[in-house]
């Protein structure tokens, strides 16, 4: 282990660690646009749930946007790992964050895990919860497994999940929670096959889904490194969002420009963008295999005629939307004009009303003084 100086203040990591303790002590930092982009969501006094916490980027960070009167919930299931992220919340003393030394799922047991190998360098972070890489032993250590509804926290804001392919259970043992306080929720997604299971689930409980497909390297990142070690390496999360809840963060989606995630299709096509999904899964996979990685779609396409056809009808639609857009401009124009006219004379109508109105009473006036007068004059002659 090695302290270092970062974004989130003085973190301790893992020297074993080949990922995320890398780029901390690399760049100072690790997901920065992830971190960014759940930023947009939280506000002065949010509780977040931080699931899969690891050594504690997230949750330091989290605990410096929602401020002394928010309140970050951290998991962590891990032993060793949790050991860094409660040291990392001593250095910084962050009282606003709670950790729990447990794992997140559905149901509420136990799970026996075996204490991590420090000879071989690892990414410590992509471990699933009953993954045995690189671990020695044969459940050396039982750690708690709870629901966030077994919890029952009487706020929650935001859920952030990263607990690899069991985000799903992570939920399914928070619907009441869900049901009840509605929070945004961002689920890391490495593979179709998980990220279904969480387009079933939001669709079940009313949430709209969007894609984030965020960089592994950040050029402006805090130690001001340039060199590039994650290449073109891309994180991908679903942001779910509450439907009702749309038009209160409709300025954040706005700036974001995340697609709709909105079927299977649709999440196929954001994975196919994240680089490390053809070897990191595809490759794995019984197509895979036999027929490898060298896919005839879309690089042949691209190769052929077609792709150029396709362009320019792709600009004549946008020729034709533009030519659309400028008349809708023009008769949107014309009617803000009529429609001033209209206010300009309802004015001067209203105001010759009221002269007429005025000239009414005063002649009335004049009426009922000569009745008066003539009749007195008959009365009294």
């Amino acid at each position: 282990m090695s302290q270092t100086l970062t974004r989130y203040g003085r973190m301790e990591v893992l020297d074993f660690d080949s990922c995320v303790s890398r780029a901390i002590k690399t760049y100072g930092e690790w997901a920065q646009d992830e971190i960014d982009l759940i930023g947009g969501f939280l506000r002065p006094g949010s509780c977040v749930f931080d699931i899969g916490a690891f050594i504690g980027t997230h949750t330091l960070a989290f605990s410096r946007l929602v401020g002394e009167q928010g309140k970050v919930y951290s998991f962590e299931p891990r032993r060793e790992i949790f050991d860094i992220l409660t040291k990392n919340i001593e250095l910084n003393n962050l009282g606003n964050v709670t950790a729990f030394n447990a794992a997140v799922s559905d149901e509420l047991s136990n799970v026996g895990l075996s204490s991590l190998s420090q000879s071989d360098d690892a990414n410590l972070g992509g471990l699933a919860l009953y993954d045995s890489p690189f671990v020695s032993g044969d459940g050396d250590y039982s750690v708690k497994v709870v629901s966030i509804d077994s919890l029952d926290i009487d706020q929650v804001d935001l859920i952030k999940i990263d607990v690899e392919g069991m985000e799903d259970s992570v939920l399914n043992g928070a619907v009441e929670t869900i049901k009840k306080h509605r929070p945004i929720i961002f689920a890391e997604c490495n593979s179709l096959s998980s990220g279904v299971k969480l387009l079933s689930l939001s669709e079940r409980l009313g949430y709209t889904v969007l894609g984030a497909l965020t960089n592994a390297f950040s050029p402006n990142n805090f130690n001001g490194v340039e060199e590039n070690y994650f290449s073109d390496a891309k994180e991908l999360g679903l942001l779910l969002i509450p439907r009702e809840r749309l038009v209160e963060f409709e300025r954040v989606i706005a700036s974001l420009l995340l697609p709709y995630i909105d079927d299977t299709d649709a999440l196929a096509m954001i994975l196919l963008h994240k680089p490390q999904y053809y070897v990191e899964v595809l490759k794995g996979t019984s197509p895979g295999k036999i027929l490898g990685l060298t896919l005839p779609l879309p690089f042949e396409f691209a190769k052929s005629g077609n792709s150029t056809n396709e362009i320019e009808e792709l600009r004549e639609i946008l020729k034709k939307t533009t030519d659309l857009k400028t008349y809708a401009e023009t008769i949107a124009q014309e009617h803000f004009s009529n429609l001033k006219r209209l206010e300009n004379e309802l004015t001067e109508l209203t105001a010759a009303r009221a002269l007429a109105e005025s000239a009414a009473q005063d002649w009335q006036a004049k009426l009922e003084y000569l009745r008066k007068s003539l009749w007195n004059r008959i009365f009294y002659r």
